[in-house]
């Protein structure tokens, strides 16, 4: 049990850091040479990425949790902000969303999900791409993002082929409800260079 505990922490600060699957084998390996009892369970590449899907089914499930339950001082679900950006590698462009939200307090980041994008990369298809991953791989349908959506942040990019708008229509809601802004990292990116 010892071991299961141990080699589970190894794995998950793995995944913390993007660590590769591969050296994951070779950090359990040094183990032997210590009082743990190194089976021939839960070793390598295999392990991680099972180990990985288990963390992502049980995240997702608390972020939906959390987004589905309704806040005391305001009987309402809480509010989120999508933010998305492109990443291009290898020449294939992928569209990473994620969200804003208040937690305890404090803004915390997450991130919900990386789709290709196909070869048309205007407005409306990349806001077809992050929608996707907001109901197919996070499980918010447009019903809750009408109630739960309120900001939306991207690079100037977005906002040139108005991907803020294509989003709002898509959704169903009215843009007037949407704060959308060029997000500050970007911006600070483009006065650095």
């Amino acid at each position: 049990k010892e071991f299961t505990k141990c080699v589970g922490r190894l794995a998950y600060n793995m995944i913390l850091e993007a660590d590769s699957h591969t050296r994951y084998e070779r950090e359990v390996s040094p183990l032997q040479l210590t009082s743990l009892p190194v089976s021939d369970e839960n070793h390598g590449r295999k392990f991680v990425k099972e180990f990985t899907k288990c963390v992502k089914q049980i995240m997702r499930r608390a972020m939906l949790h959390f987004l589905g339950e309704q806040r005391p001082q305001t009987l309402r679900r809480p509010v989120f902000a999508v933010n998305a950006d492109k990443l291009t590698c290898m020449r294939r462009t992928s569209q990473m969303v994620g969200g804003i939200m208040l937690v305890e307090g404090e803004f915390r980041s997450i991130f919900l999900g990386c789709l290709t994008c196909g070869v048309n990369l205007d407005g409306e298809h990349t806001a077809k791409n992050a929608l996707e991953v907001l109901e197919r791989m996070v499980g918010l349908s447009k019903a809750r993002l009408r109630e739960q959506w309120v900001s939306f942040a991207a690079d100037g990019a977005y906002f040139s082929t108005r991907v803020e708008v294509h989003l709002a229509r898509l959704v169903g809601v009215s843009l007037d409800w949407i704060l959308a802004g060029w997000d500050d990292a970007h911006r600070l990116e483009l006065v650095v260079n």
